[in-house]
């Protein structure tokens, strides 16, 4: 049966793989739009769920704590935590019944309270608090990784990639905070009236995360280029086509130099030109592209593109005669 820590473990590797896949995407529909145009909705669709999603964890989603929902101190006796199980769940599992005996001491009830019941049922090598910290460490930097792909990916639109930075080193400083506020904490001085450090952690963090979805929702900036912006866009994509075009006859005059290379070049290409000359003799493909070519009407935009710029050419030379006589 498929756990929950191996969908998790898939997801983190996988995740690089589906941020490029997305950016691509992404940059695809930007690149397909229009330069001078906010288009946001898929991306502020995206931060809205993030920030529900998270707010949902972190007030109705609470990590699982017995004494919580028993409402019961930590020195609760074992025997009076069996019997408030017990009217709760009948009969007791042997995860209950296993997680009753691990609780016997104070200090596997505080180690309970600052890590969490998955690490301190499921880590079996955990004797001191180290041991449970490095266990939770993965757990939880998958939340700062996954929030830093959603940061990365909603970040693509020019209107929002001013929050790449800030989103990113927020959230590496919130990271930190956290696994230093685990380290330094030391399992004694926790107090019976204080509520679990997990618990409060995990509020804390999930309520970032929302609070931070809603600003790159709320904070924008204008998707408009400049004149000089656009010049220099276009100016970057036609040095980009003259390098690939030198490269290609570079590549070219290589190969002709070498007599294997041009044999296989001109075979090659001898072999495309029969290939597109059968591909033209068939006349399911000639009736279709006369079809295609009457329906996108190219033909007829061209021949109108060409006139306007006759007219407009007349028009400006007939304006220039007419200046010249009234001289």
């Amino acid at each position: 049966m498929i756990s929950g820590e191996l969908i998790l473990l898939l997801t983190i590797i996988s995740l690089p793989t589906l941020t490029r896949k997305g950016t691509e995407y992404l940059n695809a529909r930007n690149n397909s739009a229009s330069s001078n145009q906010a288009r946001t909705p898929k991306i502020d669709g995206i931060l809205i769920l993030t920030a529900l999603c998270n707010l949902y964890l972190a007030f109705f989603s609470s990590p699982p704590n017995i004494f919580r929902t028993l409402n019961a101190p930590i020195n609760t006796p074992s025997f009076t935590l069996r019997v408030l199980l017990e009217k709760n769940k009948q009969p007791l599992s042997l995860y209950y019944l296993s997680l009753l005996d691990k609780l016997q001491s104070y200090e596997s009830r505080l180690k309970y309270l600052a890590f969490g019941e998955h690490a301190f049922m499921q880590c079996t090598y955990c004797r001191d608090a180290i041991d449970y910290l490095y266990f939770i460490v993965p757990s939880n930097a998958s939340y700062y990784i996954l929030m830093s792909c959603i940061i990365g990916i909603v970040t693509i639109t020019r209107s929002k990639a001013h929050w790449r930075t800030y989103g990113v080193i927020s959230l590496a400083g919130f990271c930190f905070y956290e696994f230093y506020t685990f380290a330094s904490t030391d399992i004694r001085d926790i107090q019976p009236s204080h509520p679990s450090l997990f618990s409060t952690i995990h509020f804390y963090r999930h309520l970032f995360f929302a609070i931070l979805s809603i600003l790159v929702i709320v904070i924008t900036q204008e998707d408009i280029r400049t004149d000089s912006e656009i010049l220099a866009s276009i100016e970057r994509q036609q040095r980009s086509i003259s390098n690939q075009i030198r490269g290609s006859r570079l590549q070219r005059a290589t190969a002709m130099r070498d007599p294997e290379l041009r044999k296989t070049y001109v075979n090659y290409y001898k072999g495309k030109g029969d290939d597109y000359a059968r591909v033209e003799s068939d006349a399911e493909y000639v009736n279709m592209r006369e079809r295609l070519l009457s329906e996108l009407s190219l033909e007829r935009e061209a021949r109108a593109y060409v006139d306007s710029i006759i007219s407009m050419k007349n028009e400006s030379e007939i304006d220039g005669g007419s200046s010249s006589i009234g001289e």
